[in-house]
């Protein structure tokens, strides 16, 4: 009884969190350009169903590892095809690379709340974790419209430090030296993979005793 009411106040605050989410997104839209666009969910769906078919194609056609490439490539394609991007190739190689790398420490989180969560919870609480923290992290919104608490606890999120490292290589107003952030970045991913480790071994010595 207790694990059911615990996940429904995680899959409460997980709905809660999206449904602020959007609406912060409609409030700051509304307010810089004075017009009220009501496409979000409509971007959000036709993303989740090119996403997914991109990777059960790949996953199908060439295996798990090159998922992340084939989605990548995807929103180079879209952005120079729809968006009007253009960059010299070696931008949009760096950029690939850094994105790709990127997933390093995220993956080590990813490990780190499964060994620790149950299986009927890391799903939720994955979720409560990175949409806020990509919302914070400016990720979503430009950081530099956050409210000044925000914006200081950013430097606490590893989002925000690849953020940083993307806008430089492409160029753009950022905070902070590249070196600053990839030394972050490989102490979350230490730190992440090393409570995976502690949260595997714990429930090795559960099972086995």
């Amino acid at each position: 009884m207790l694990t059911t009411f615990i996940q429904q106040v995680i899959n409460g605050l997980m709905l809660g969190g999206s449904y602020a989410l959007v609406a912060i997104g409609y409030t700051l839209i509304f307010g810089v350009l004075n017009l009220l666009h009501l496409a979000h969910g409509e971007v959000a769906m036709i993303g989740s169903y090119i996403g997914l078919t991109l990777v059960l194609t790949s996953m199908s056609q060439v295996g798990v590892l090159p998922i992340w490439v084939v989605l990548i490539a995807a929103m180079f394609g879209l952005g120079a095809a729809f968006g009007g991007v253009r960059m010299p190739w070696t931008q949009w190689l760096k950029l690939g690379g850094i994105l790709v790398a990127g997933c390093v420490p995220f993956c080590a989180m990813g490990l780190a709340i499964g060994n620790l969560a149950k299986p009927n919870s890391a799903s939720p609480l994955v979720n409560i974790i990175y949409l806020p923290m990509a919302f914070c992290s400016g990720l979503w919104i430009p950081i530099q419209f956050l409210p000044e608490v925000l914006r200081s606890g950013a430097h606490a999120l590893p989002a925000y430090h690849l953020s940083q490292i993307a806008l430089k290589a492409l160029d753009a107003p950022s905070e902070g030296a590249v070196s600053t952030h990839v030394l972050a970045l490989a102490g979350f991913t230490m730190v992440f993979a090393a409570i995976a480790w502690l949260g595997n071994r714990r429930g090795q010595e559960k099972m086995y005793g």
